[in-house]
């Protein structure tokens, strides 16, 4: 008994939406490793001193998980179901994509100066309204 599972990759939009957020998974991956990097040296003597806030590896290592866990298996479900979808809505799932990437974006990086969860990057826009904006703004002045 062989049983055989295949997913067919349709050739109409359903292929960019499934291309674009395995792109995102990628991503999300990249940005781990960047991370686990980050952590590794900012307990590196000599090399640890040059990371200028205290809490730094906290921070990293809560952005490391949920970018390598939460990120990837988000992106590649995102795959799947695209790829499994009708063509009707797919402006619902461009839209999911992009609050995707968004929330992903706004995983407390180093540039969010506002956001004063120790260490808890997953709860940025729960903790205040007000934290997105400032994250945007602070974007927007380093351009």
């Amino acid at each position: 008994m062989h049983d055989e599972y295949v997913l067919a990759v349709p050739p109409d939009s359903r292929r960019w939406l499934a291309i674009a957020w395995l792109w995102l998974g990628i991503m999300a991956l990249l940005g781990s490793g960047v991370f686990s990097v980050l952590l590794v040296l900012s307990r590196t003597p000599y090399i640890q001193d040059v990371f200028p806030w205290i809490d730094f590896f906290r921070t990293a290592l809560v952005v490391h998980v949920d970018l390598s866990v939460l990120v990837w298996f988000l992106a590649f479900g995102g795959v799947l179901w695209s790829l499994n979808s009708t063509p009707r809505f797919m402006v619902l799932g461009w839209s999911a994509l992009g609050f995707a990437a968004l929330g992903a974006a706004l995983e407390r990086p180093p540039w969010v100066r506002h956001c004063s969860a120790p260490g808890a990057g997953h709860n940025l826009l729960l903790e205040a309204p007000a934290a997105v904006a400032a994250s945007l703004a602070d974007l927007m002045e380093q351009e």
